[in-house]
């Protein structure tokens, strides 16, 4: 952290949360993808400004511990929307392989 100047000296923690954002966010992107080729552009867009809602609540609560509130806030935030696109394509998913299945169209 030194080679990023003096007043990052004393954040790796920030560091490591920012390192871990970055694996869930890769995982919100996929999930992104695969909403557009279902064809869920407004599910989407939804997700999303929910995402934005609490992302602003968490900061709020972090917001006094500086540059590692604002990485804390995003890591969970990201998670909490990681975990409903997942799960929203997931179920999606199951349901577009079941009709498939049942219609024998492969």
């Amino acid at each position: 952290m030194n080679g990023l100047g003096k007043d990052f000296t004393g954040q790796t923690q920030t560091l490591l949360a920012t390192l871990v954002l970055t694996l869930v966010y890769a995982s919100t992107n996929v999930a992104w993808q695969i909403m557009i080729v279902l064809g869920r552009m407004w599910t989407a867009l939804l997700l999303v400004v929910l995402h934005s809602l609490i992302y602003m609540i968490v900061f709020i609560v972090f917001k006094s511990q500086g540059a590692y509130g604002l990485a804390i806030a995003r890591l969970i935030s990201y998670g909490i929307y990681a975990a409903v696109n997942m799960l929203y394509v997931e179920v999606k998913l199951a349901i577009k392989i079941d009709c498939l299945e049942k219609n024998n169209v492969s």
